[in-house]
């Protein structure tokens, strides 16, 4: 069955003030939204920017099934919003005004200097878009699927992948091995409408490609090969 039509929400999150409270009258859908998005803030604010996989359950019931998707947060530095995405059903939205609410933990963030020190070194060496140009275990039309197949690395020790019919993102941590950069990774995402996991490495070569292995969990596991590319890629 065809996966439906993703569906983005824009949140004001004044609009739910009282909803969880004792004695509140807000009727029971209105209750399940506030309880998301109030779980959504509280773990994003905790964090100073970036992405987050966090353990928040998709709300939604496509084909009458509960979405078996954990949502993924992100923050940056140009916005005040938070925005967020289930990997699996790819329903997402935007959460506005949630500064001073209730769920607001952003008092409880490290500080940005903190942060700061976890960017130096071969992050640098990584930042930007990759195109995959080969994998051990899928052709290029395979790999080009859902549209170019990709590795995304930001500033936030997070980013984003894309091939065959896996999309997800990354978590990422950085250091050095036989004095290559080297990355790495968990990612968590989508495979066809099923939730999927796994981990994987790569280092920057001495041509300056990315090499390395990615994994499934308790799956497939394949080498692959990527070109950094100016143009800004997305998941599909």
């Amino acid at each position: 069955m065809p996966r439906a039509e993703p569906a983005t929400y824009v949140t004001d999150l004044t609009h739910f003030d009282g909803a969880l409270d004792p004695g509140s009258n807000a009727p029971a859908p209105a209750k399940k939204l506030a309880k998301f998005f109030d779980e959504l803030v509280r773990v994003a604010s905790r964090e100073s920017l970036g992405t987050i996989r966090t353990d928040v359950r998709c709300f939604k019931k496509p084909a009458r099934r509960a979405c078996s998707g954990r949502i993924v947060t992100t923050r940056s530095r140009s916005r005040e919003d938070i925005s967020w995405e289930c990997p699996s059903c790819g329903n997402n939205g935007i959460i506005h005004h949630w500064r001073g609410s209730k769920a607001d933990l952003s008092r409880y963030a490290r500080p940005e200097v903190e942060v700061q020190k976890k960017r130096t070194g071969p992050v640098k060496a990584f930042e930007g878009d990759w195109l995959i140009t080969e994998m051990e275990l899928w052709d290029l039309d395979a790999i080009e699927l859902l549209g170019p197949g990709f590795f995304r690395f930001d500033e936030e020790q997070s980013g984003e992948l894309q091939f065959i019919a896996v999309r997800g993102w990354l978590d990422c941590r950085y250091g050095e091995r036989d004095g290559l950069p080297l990355v790495e990774f968990s990612w968590q995402g989508d495979d066809e409408g099923t939730e999927a996991s796994g981990r994987g490495w790569a280092v920057v070569d001495q041509d300056g490609k990315l090499t390395g292995r990615i994994f499934f969990h308790q799956g497939d596991d394949s080498s692959f090969t990527a070109a950094r590319t100016k143009k800004a890629l997305r998941p599909n």
